[in-house]
C-alpha cells in the first residue's frame, strides 16, 4: 500500500507550521513540521516511496533555507522545495531558484493558493520519481543482457525483423528470433511493440529511442505512476 503524499513545512515559526497544518491536513496529507535544516535533515529520507514537497522559509537560523537548498542540490537530491518568506529580495529570490526551488510564495499564504500549489509540486514529483524507477528498472534488464542479445536489442528497436536482423549479424533467422525471445523474457514483454514502450526516451542506447505511448504503471506495477 502506498503511503499517502506528505509535505514537509520548515519553518522557525511554531504558529506558521499549526496554520499550515490546519491547512493541508483536511485534504489527506500527511503534514510533518520541521522547526529548523538540521532537523528536517536528520528526519527525512530522501529516498521515501511517498511523493512530497517542502515547504521552506528562507530566513532559518543555523542553516538557512538557501543553504539547505544548496546542499541538497550540491547530493544530487531533487525535491519540490516551495520557498516561504515574509520578505525576500531579488538576489536571494534568483539564488534559491538556482539552487533548485520549484516556487516562491511570500506570506502570508491564502488557503486556496496553498493547496493548489502543493498539488501541483506533489503531481511533479510523483511523475519525477516515475521516471527515475522507470529509468532504474530498465536498466537492471539491460545489464542481464548477452552482448548478442544487446545487439539484437538494438535491431528490434530500430524495426528489423528477423530476417532482416539475421542478415545485419551474419547469423540465421533462426538463431535471431532464439535472440529476440531471451530479449522479450528479460525485459518480461510479450512482443517487440511493449518492448519499445518500455524502453520509452530511456539513454542508455546511443541512438535515441521512440517515446512511451503507455503508462509506466501498466510496465511498473510497483511504481507510483499515475
Amino acid at each position: 500500500m502506498i503511503a499517502p503524499a506528505s509535505v514537509h513545512i520548515i519553518d522557525d515559526d511554531p504558529e506558521f507550521g499549526r496554520i499550515v497544518r490546519q491547512m493541508l491536513q483536511p485534504a489527506g496529507l500527511k503534514v510533518t513540521v520541521h522547526a529548523s535544516a538540521e532537523e528536517f535533515l536528520d528526519n527525512f529520507a530522501a529516498t521515501a516511496d511517498a511523493p512530497c514537497c517542502v515547504l521552506l522559509d528562507i530566513h532559518l537560523p543555523g542553516i538557512s533555507g538557501l543553504a539547505l537548498l544548496e546542499k541538497l542540490h550540491a547530493q544530487g537530491v531533487r525535491l519540490q522545495v516551495i520557498v516561504v518568506s515574509g520578505g525576500t529580495d531579488i538576489a536571494t529570490v534568483v539564488a534559491a531558484m538556482k539552487a533548485g526551488a520549484a516556487d516562491l510564495w511570500e506570506k502570508p499564504l491564502l488557503p486556496e493558493r496553498l493547496l493548489h500549489g502543493v498539488r501541483l509540486a506533489i503531481d511533479r514529483d510523483t511523475r519525477q520519481r516515475c521516471v527515475v524507477a522507470r529509468s532504474a528498472h530498465v536498466r537492471d534488464r539491460v545489464a542481464v543482457l548477452s552482448g548478442r542479445e544487446k545487439e539484437v536489442l538494438e535491431l528490434m528497436v530500430a524495426g528489423q525483423s528477423a530476417k532482416q536482423m539475421a542478415a545485419h549479424l551474419g547469423i540465421t533467422p533462426k538463431t535471431a528470433m532464439k535472440h529476440r525471445s531471451r530479449v522479450l523474457d528479460k525485459f518480461g514483454v510479450e512482443n517487440s511493440v511493449l518492448l519499445v514502450q518500455l524502453l520509452g526516451s530511456q539513454s542508455h542506447r546511443a541512438v535515441p529511442l521512440p517515446p512511451m505511448h503507455v503508462s509506466p504503471a501498466a510496465l511498473l506495477p510497483t511504481a507510483i505512476c499515475p
